[in-house]
């Protein structure tokens, strides 16, 4: 009692007392009130009916302050002024700009079961990397703290940012992103971050393929999921996409070959017969030396084989021409599919040296046999993958609020109750520091 007494004295002598008191219990019945009545339907009811009394006493008397300047608001005062100076010095905001994203950090608070020492530094780099502001900055600050609070474990809001500025994500949908991401953690058992960072290891390769990060994280998840090495399955389709390219810019040159090979044909086959009638007449020959005979017999067997030869090439080329005008400018999604069906349908004719070689080629060496397999099960679809944590329906708010539990619910009243009485204090500090006067939390 001591200690509040003296309190009062300085209040009453710097002539703060009663105004402080006034817009304390106004900011107490206005925006502490709601918080209280979350944290249960009696312990809430009694913490807002008393809320409400104080409040009201605190307009009517001198006794005011007493509570107002008790340790309480001098701690909730220097903790709202602490986050908020270190949203200043991280951001370099000042005046107007200032005080909006400190209305958003009061917002957070009371949305959010975190405190203001986790609150300030998300709020922070969010401002300061993607220059968020307003409702775009409170959805995503509260989204990853509150995927923080639901794994335990911290997010790493630098690498957030890296991954939306990577993808060009807009901040209207960067709210959307964070969702899909946590369905893929929970369906592959892979870490919020590490999923985070493994997406943005490969971000190159992925715009280069033209996938959004939601695809990304979908075709990520899936060959993970399967036990298949993502990083080497990238470098492979890469490698794979490369080749198609070149076979595409390279149709006119297989042309050539193939109109070369069809110009031998026809030369072969003019001369085979000729070849074949000279035969005929040697043997229709009695006296026809067997020398020659063998010769002519020779020489229709060599025309013969370079005509079987030629067409040989000539198939190839067709089917090197058609494959090659196939894979000319062909997709991401395409060419992986393209690869898999031909997997498959080497398994399917009892090639399996040859699906393996394929694999190896493509997903590369290490993955032979998770591919293998999960071409097998019938789970080598990362677009099937990707729908189902797009259009999931479990999000992070709504798990947040299936686990919210009495500490939860306390942690955002005591935010609430500290966003009240901390800006009221401020304008006390503000005073108290012209007095040259100084108070810590350590009451």
């Amino acid at each position: 009692m001591a200690l509040e007494v003296g309190l009062m004295n300085i209040l009453i002598g710097l002539g703060l007392a009663p105004g402080a008191g006034e817009k304390v219990g106004d900011d107490l019945a206005k925006g502490v009130l709601p918080a209280g009545e979350k944290l249960g339907e009696d312990l809430g009811k009694r913490i807002s009916k008393g809320l409400d009394k104080t409040g009201k006493f605190l307009t009517k008397s001198i006794t005011a302050p007493l509570l107002a300047g008790a340790g309480g608001l001098i701690a909730a005062g220097l903790k709202y002024d602490e986050a908020i100076d270190s949203i200043r010095t991280g951001t370099g905001l000042k005046g107007d700009e200032l005080d909006a994203v400190a209305e958003s950090f009061q917002k957070v608070g009371e949305s959010v079961a975190a405190p203001y020492e986790n609150i300030a530094p998300v709020i922070t780099e969010l401002v300061q990397r993607l220059g968020l502001t307003g409702k775009p900055l409170e959805d995503l600050a509260q989204q990853i703290l509150e995927i923080s609070n639901l794994t335990g474990s911290a997010i790493d809001t630098e690498q957030v940012a890296k991954l939306f500025q990577a993808f060009q994500v807009p901040a209207e949908k960067q709210k959307d992103v964070l969702d899909p991401i946590f369905r893929a953690r929970q369906a592959t058992g892979i870490g919020f971050q590490d999923l985070i960072s493994q997406v943005l290891s490969g971000a190159a390769n992925f715009q280069e393929f033209g996938f959004n990060v939601e695809e990304a994280v979908g075709f990520l998840g899936s060959l993970e999921q399967g036990g298949i090495d993502s990083a080497a399955v990238l470098a492979g389709l890469r490698k794979g996409l490369a080749a198609s390219v070149k076979d595409g810019g390279n149709l006119a040159k297989l042309e050539d070959e193939r109109a070369k090979s069809l110009g031998k044909i026809e030369d072969a086959t003019a001369a085979l017969e000729v070849a074949e009638a000279k035969l005929a007449e040697l043997r229709a020959n009695p006296k026809a030396a067997q020398s020659s005979l063998l010769a002519a017999e020779n020489q229709v067997e060599k025309l013969r084989g370079v005509i079987e030869d030629e067409s040989k090439a000539v198939d190839g080329y067709n089917q090197a021409i058609a494959e090659g005008a196939k894979l000319a400018g062909v997709s991401t999604e395409q060419f992986f599919a393209q690869t898999v069906a031909n997997i498959e349908r080497l398994i399917a004719t009892g090639d399996e040296a040859g699906a393996k070689a394929l694999i190896g080629d493509v997903f590369g060496a290490k993955n032979i046999a998770p591919v293998l397999s999960a071409i097998e099960r019938g789970t080598l679809d990362y677009e099937d993958f990707t729908q189902s944590i797009v259009n999931g329906s479990d999000t992070i708010n709504q798990a947040t609020k299936d686990n919210a539990d009495f500490g939860d619910e306390f942690q955002k009243f005591r935010n609430a109750l500290n966003n009240a009485l901390g800006e009221e204090a401020q304008e006390i500090f503000t005073q108290l520091k012209d007095a040259e006067l100084e108070f810590t939390t350590d009451i």
